[in-house]
């Protein structure tokens, strides 16, 4: 279809047609040729869109579920989905849907929810980035918010090198944010990771994280968190 568009756009120069095109920053690396070629020319244009301010999520807020929400809640929710249209469109649907009061209790609840529309766009994006950046986007949603690349990249089974560039791609694709500690780029999305994990997978990786930290030194409340998402086997170091 972009070949298509690419061979199409010049072609256009002096005809009454329009063709518009949206695309999400961070798609694959292969396709920016051709889309960078449907871009050029004189009547070319384009139009970069900004994140919706906390403000205008505080009016959709209040249009959606028809009345003025608690600022908490509206905070709550610009939070879990930093003004992306489509994550707060479907978050609000399902607070709607399970009749989640606005209120500040109600916010209380928001970074948890992952509607299954994003969930399925995340991890449609997620599993086009190869199997590095999957394990380390797991790794991350187990480690929680205060990761590191070190122990991230050592949970994943993953060099250092081949965690930065996994890194880099996951940040592309607005999954995970650069920087330390490493974090999901909106709770939404790092609940939509986290939903899919099986427990057992969980338990086992929770338990790989809790050694790695004691082994480095890590404060052992951290420790224990870890600790605490596992299944019991009579372990006495546990």
């Amino acid at each position: 279809s972009l070949r298509w568009l690419a061979y199409l756009a010049p072609r256009l120069e002096e005809l009454p047609v329009l063709v518009a095109l949206a695309v999400r920053g961070g798609d694959r690396s292969e396709e920016r040729p051709l889309l960078g070629a449907i871009g050029e020319g004189p009547k070319h244009g384009r139009l970069t869109l900004r994140p919706l301010s906390e403000d205008a999520t505080v009016r959709i807020v209040a249009r959606t579920i028809g009345s003025l929400p608690d600022s908490a809640f509206s905070r709550a929710c610009y939070g879990a989905t930093g003004g992306n249209p489509f994550f707060l469109h479907e978050l609000l649907r399902t607070v709607r849907d399970d009749a989640i009061e606005p209120t500040a209790d109600g916010a209380a609840r928001v970074p948890e929810l992952a509607p299954a529309t994003v969930a399925r766009s995340v991890l449609l994006r997620l599993g086009r980035l190869g199997s590095d950046a999957v394990a380390l986007a797991r790794a991350v949603a187990v480690l929680g918010s205060d990761a590191e690349m070190r122990h991230a990249a050592k949970l994943a089974g993953l060099t250092g090198d081949a965690a930065q560039l996994a890194l880099d791609r996951l940040s592309d694709a607005d999954i995970l944010q650069r920087g330390a500690p490493i974090v999901f780029a909106h709770p939404i999305v790092a609940a939509s990771v986290a939903a899919e994990l099986k427990p057992g997978w969980c338990s086992v990786t929770h338990r790989r994280a809790a050694r790695l930290l004691d082994e480095d030194g890590v404060a052992l409340d951290r420790v224990g968190v870890h600790l605490l998402g596992t299944q019991p086997q009579g372990d006495s170091w546990v």
